[in-house]
């Protein structure tokens, strides 16, 4: 018994220092960076693990994106080698309490490598079809801006198109004219006599006006849960630099652990918007409709989606 004591406690010492060990792991990365284990260097990737000893080498253009073990999140630019101190260095003037509670989750939303998905569409081409990514409907808490993304079709001429919201009646709340991918929705100075919304799209083609977005039902949530999101919220978002890609990630972790999955989507467009030569952040968002089946016709290369 005493044996089996000793065996029992070595494992349990064994699996704390291999915990203690792990300090970052790469959410995203662009070029041919390098992590040193040992005396072996190999090449860095998106779920690599980055553990006390290790040195990381970033190239010249290369970004890397990491998020330590607490929740803090830094982004790599300067090309050089990077030991863990160093790294953790970085983050002392960061706070994580809150955002650490979705750090795991984020860790484990994104596994390590990421597929490519061929994603269509053109800022300086006429609109003539859009879609919401996730689905024929939205939810939306007034308080919270929602950035939506749209799978857009164009062809060869110049255009943008009227965002036009509603209520249910048909009555116009707001509207705006977009002219790329995404938009944000802030309903907060709003008041609305029903609980159903309406947002739709239309598009100057050549001669006339023509619908390229059918209506899409939005949801208002203004319940209980709504205002512990809130404020929840509000409390991560006071840890996060919102300039950082890796805080949107934070962000749709967030948000996508409460199954708000347009917000979840639209906080990884963000990502991708503020790192547009990162394509991790792009097949992110790509993921998380993938995994949590949302997709339904957005301009994605279906064959390299999971069967």
């Amino acid at each position: 018994m005493k044996k089996l004591f000793i065996i029992l406690l070595s494992l349990f010492a064994s699996v704390i220092v291999n915990a203690q060990a792990f300090v970052f792991s790469v959410l995203a990365n662009k070029g041919q960076n390098q992590i040193q284990q040992g005396t072996a260097w190999t090449t860095l990737k998106a779920g690599t693990k980055i553990q006390k000893g290790n040195t990381i080498k970033i190239e010249a253009g290369g970004y890397i994106g990491l998020m330590h073990s607490s929740g803090k999140t830094i982004e790599i630019k300067t090309p050089g080698q990077y030991t863990v101190p160093q790294l953790e260095s970085k983050l002392a003037t960061q706070s994580a309490g809150f955002a650490q509670k979705y750090t795991q989750f984020a860790l484990n939303s994104n596994g390590g490598s990421t597929k490519s998905y061929n994603q269509t569409g053109s800022v300086s081409r006429a609109v003539y079809k859009a879609e919401t990514f996730t689905g024929d409907s939205i939810t939306i808490i007034p308080s919270i801006p929602l950035t939506l993304a749209l799978g857009i079709e164009r062809d060869d001429l110049k255009d943008s198109m009227l965002i036009a919201i509603t209520d249910f009646y048909g009555h116009p709340i707001t509207s705006k004219n977009i002219s790329d991918d995404h938009f944000t929705l802030d309903l907060s100075k709003y008041k609305f006599k029903t609980d159903i919304l309406a947002v739709s799209a239309t598009a100057q083609n050549s001669f006339e006006v023509s619908e390229v977005m059918p209506p899409v039902m939005i949801y208002i949530k203004n319940d209980a849960e709504a205002a512990k999101i809130k404020q929840e919220y509000d409390a991560l978002v006071k840890e996060l630099d919102l300039k950082n890609s890796l805080s949107h990630v934070t962000l749709a972790s967030f948000f996508e652990s409460y199954k708000m999955f347009d917000y979840a989507t639209g906080h990884l467009k963000i990502a991708s918007i503020l790192s547009p030569d990162v394509e991790d952040y792009k097949n992110l968002m790509m993921e998380e409709i993938e995994r949590n089946n949302l997709y339904k016709k957005g301009p994605v290369d279906k064959s390299k989606t999971k069967k």
